[in-house]
């Protein structure tokens, strides 16, 4: 009985053997795979701060100048707010001078108006004076 029981017990050793070598190996290869991974993501990296700084004018020869980058992308950040800022407050001004210049756009009209009302009572007056003139001469 003691042989079936070593016999037993060294046949769930072999099996137990096998199962963790299966999961040595897949483990090795999961391993293998995060490394290839990793490598990707590293050269995806390095690519994107390569093109980022070809984009801001930077020179970067490694992917630690990184924190060059950050600061000018920060910089870059401050003045397009630093812009909208201006443009806003250009756009409030463009507004209130559009509004001051239909106010004189208006103004002018009726100053023009005016003046036509004027030249013509003017040249009636004077239509009537060279009458009282002819009037007179007669």
């Amino acid at each position: 009985m003691a042989l079936q029981t070593l016999q037993r017990e060294s046949r769930y050793q072999e099996e137990r053997a096998k199962e963790l070598d299966r999961k040595v190996s897949r483990l090795e290869l999961e391993c293998h795979n995060e490394e290839q991974n990793k490598d990707c993501a590293r050269k995806t990296m390095h690519d994107f701060v390569r093109r980022l700084g070809s984009t801001l004018g930077s020179d970067v020869p490694d992917a630690s100048a990184g924190d060059s980058l950050i600061m000018k992308t920060h910089d870059l950040i401050q003045e397009n707010s630093r812009l909208r800022s201006k443009t806003c407050a250009l756009t409030e001004n463009l507004s209130s001078v559009e509004i001051e210049l239909r106010s004189c756009r208006e103004l002018l009209d009726r100053a023009l108006s005016e003046k036509e009302h004027l030249q013509r009572q003017c040249s009636t007056h004077q239509m009537e004076i060279d009458k009282l003139k002819q009037v007179a001469k007669d």
